[in-house]
């Protein structure tokens, strides 16, 4: 079952070229994702005897182009795969018209918090979404891969406004992170995919630091706190 909805976007949206800024493509997306829950009444079906919560793993874009300011948007959303499973795809679609501008994927897992741990999703669960067979992306996709060093590393501070109401850095704002290493000229372009894959949060009181590798326009970027890995970003900005 494809949910759809029209986007009502904001002008901090928006980055200096009037672009939408792809963090602002993650939070359109996770938007549409939390009204289809609610459209099917998921939080009625989670688990019977705790409390349960999607967690994402990660976020993967391929970008055609980036709409821009004023353009009239529509995203799509479905869940994708089979009960029992420990973890789902949620696959998007972001479009103006009948052009496809960007399709993204969110990998999420279920877990009770009262217990702390990764729960199976149930079948009654996953019914409910009437879920689709058929993705954009491969299921299997490999691992993102720290490279050996990074020519750049950048402490910086935590924002009040970057933290949510669990009081941890909201996911979306880990791309924002790493991508003010890469220079403006890179970023000149949309870029081509990105990437993102989650390891530990940010929470108020940390002090991370923001590393960046350039590989001919392929940057990894990685958010590390205390030596330890937070997230790992990869921003495709080749070009032939």
């Amino acid at each position: 079952m494809i949910y759809s909805e029209r986007v009502i976007t904001r002008l901090d949206d928006f980055d200096c070229s009037a672009r939408l800024k792809p963090s602002s493509v993650l939070k359109l997306f996770e938007n549409c994702a939390d009204h289809h829950a609610d459209a099917v009444r998921d939080s009625e079906l989670k688990t019977p005897m705790h409390s349960a919560e999607w967690i994402l793993t990660e976020w993967s874009l391929n970008i055609s182009r980036l709409p821009k300011r004023g353009e009239t948007l529509f995203a799509e959303t479905y869940i994708r795969g089979k009960a029992p499973c420990v973890r789902c795809e949620r696959e998007f679609r972001l479009k103006c018209g009948d052009e496809l501008l960007v399709t993204g994927q969110a990998m999420l897992s279920l877990l009770d918090v009262d217990r702390g741990r990764v729960v199976r999703i149930s079948e009654e669960l996953m019914n409910k979404y009437g879920p689709e067979q058929d993705g954009i992306f491969d299921m299997r996709r490999s691992k993102l891969r720290l490279p050996e060093s990074f020519e750049l590393s950048v402490p910086f501070a935590l924002r009040r406004s970057d933290l949510d109401y669990n009081r941890h850095v909201h996911n979306t704002a880990y791309l924002d992170f790493a991508t003010e290493l890469i220079p403006d000229e890179a970023l000149s372009c949309d870029p081509l995919s990105v990437r993102i894959m989650y390891k530990r949060a940010l929470k108020a009181g940390d002090s991370p630091v923001a590393c960046a590798h350039n590989d001919a326009g392929l940057w990894t970027l990685a958010v590390m706190c205390d030596g330890e890995l937070c997230t790992v970003c990869e921003v495709d900005c080749r070009r032939k």
